[in-house]
């Protein structure tokens, strides 16, 4: 059976599908917005001070592209701000594009990731159309980041960067998705408050080019960047986890020299992505670069994708492995068994105090399922020590997701609907008993005490669900 990364196209026919790709998205070869069409475009709805599908308040343009703009919107309920993204007007009446629009939704809404932009609601609405609800991240793309560092990141920043965007893409595929279309545009880079170890924070964004692994339907043509799309992509070749490695390496090397290795006209990208090597990475950096980091760029952004890592965890093993013999520390952050606040007043730090001495479990936990902050029952319930800290991820590698599975969607529907929501649980334990566990929901703020209160009520508090 052949390799699917295997493929075949004539050379002279692919800047042509290329363009041809990228004219339609409304996309350049960078990806800022096309030329506009000489035909006269369907009017765009004015959408300012307008309430979408009855809760989200339209408060002012956030961005906008070739097929679709993003709005900056409070949900009338929550008080909360999310990003709103609408198709634009003209392409309303284009049925395959408003069925990419809503694959987009559904594949974005179903993952659930820290480094992930996350999908909380999509739907119709009579003004503004189809649309779809994103976690609002105030920040800029890493585009823009980069532009200020031209000569590239320092060592230490660059493995925090590209370990946050290695590991959404390894979640990502072990989901069965891969992205299409990873690129400095499609990431979005925003400052943690509670966190000043880690100012880099980084989301992915833009699910318009991703592919399910389980699909039995191949794109129709050839989409992505250029300047990041894999040599056996542009011969026709379906998307494959080795693509979305080699769009990384690529990004890797721009955040090490302030560039991508292939620029000019689109024909010229192409034809260097085909069959020329990339500028040394030192040289176009002005400086030498470690030759681990070195080898791991350039294993990722080899020609043959066989010669590839072969997988995103097999990238993550070498990067961390690098980081390891370079010192640089790729531990998890973790959130401290301490409370909620700090205590201004007698009142407030009586609150703090019951909030750790309560017998059962409270946090506040992310709708992607991170844990923002615990009080002592919590951790032991998660970890079995009640004084260890609760590591972010906590929640989502506890074994409380095999029986609860619907937990993520719940929490999401708390936050966005603005409901509370109980769940009565019988988990059965190492002894061969049954114990009964209580999960009760309540929307939360979004502020460092998460967006999603919750409470857990059990009989003891023992390593039942804990991570194994």
């Amino acid at each position: 059976m052949s390799d699917p990364r295997e493929g075949s196209c004539e050379p002279n026919r692919l800047a042509s599908a290329v363009l041809a790709a990228r004219a339609r998205d409304g996309r350049s070869a960078r990806g800022g917005p096309a030329a506009p069409p000489s035909a006269r475009p369907t009017p765009t709805p004015r959408l300012a001070g307008r309430t979408i599908a009855g809760r989200y308040e339209i408060l002012g343009l956030a961005g906008r592209g070739g097929l679709s703009r993003v709005f900056r919107v409070r949900h009338t309920s929550l008080g909360k701000q999310f990003a709103l993204k609408v198709m634009n007007a003209d392409l309303s009446g284009d049925e395959e594009r408003r069925a990419l629009f809503y694959r987009e939704a559904q594949v974005a809404s179903a993952l659930m990731h820290p480094n992930v932009v996350s999908v909380v609601d999509f739907g119709e609405d009579e003004t503004a159309g189809a649309y779809m609800v994103m976690e609002y991240v105030e920040g800029e793309s890493l585009a823009e980041r980069l532009h200020r560092h031209r000569r590239g990141l320092p060592p230490k920043v660059f493995c925090d960067v590209l370990l946050q965007l290695a590991e959404a893409l390894h979640y990502i595929h072990t989901e069965g998705v891969i992205h299409g279309d990873i690129k400095a545009e499609n990431a979005i880079c925003w400052r943690v408050q509670r966190s000043s170890r880690r100012p880099w924070q980084l989301k992915i964004l833009d699910f318009g080019l991703a592919f399910l692994e389980s699909s039995d339907t191949l794109p129709a043509t050839v989409g992505g960047t250029p300047e990041y799309i894999a040599p056996e992509r542009l011969r026709g070749a379906p998307p494959h986890v080795a693509t979305d490695i080699y769009s990384l390496g690529i990004l890797g090397y721009e955040l090490l020299t302030g560039n991508v290795p292939f620029t000019g006209e689109t024909e010229q990208v192409i034809e260097q992505q085909l069959y020329a090597d990339p500028p040394p990475i030192s040289a176009r950096r002005g400086e030498p670069v470690d030759k681990r980091i070195d080898a791991l760029i350039r294993r990722a952004i080899a020609k043959d994708p066989s010669a590839r890592h072969d997988g995103m965890e097999a990238f993550l093993y070498e990067l961390r492995t690098v980081m390891d013999m370079l010192g640089i520390s790729h531990r998890p952050r973790v959130m401290s068994a301490t409370a909620p606040a700090p205590a201004r007043d007698v009142k407030q730090a009586a609150a703090a105090a019951a909030f750790q001495r309560a017998p059962f479990g409270m946090a506040g936990i992310n709708v992607d399922g991170a844990v923002v902050v615990g009080n002592r029952a919590f951790a032991k319930f998660l970890t079995g020590d009640k004084r260890a800290p609760i590591p972010e991820d906590a929640l989502l590698s506890s074994r409380l997701l095999e029986h609860y599975p619907s937990l993520l969607r719940d929490l999401r529907r708390v936050h966005v609907k603005g409901v509370k929501a109980r769940k009565e649980l019988v988990i059965p334990g190492r002894d061969g008993s049954q114990r009964r566990l209580t999960v009760v929901m309540a929307p939360g703020d979004g502020s460092a005490l998460g967006d999603v209160h919750v409470t857990v009520l059990a009989g003891h508090f023992e390593d039942e669900v804990a991570a194994p």
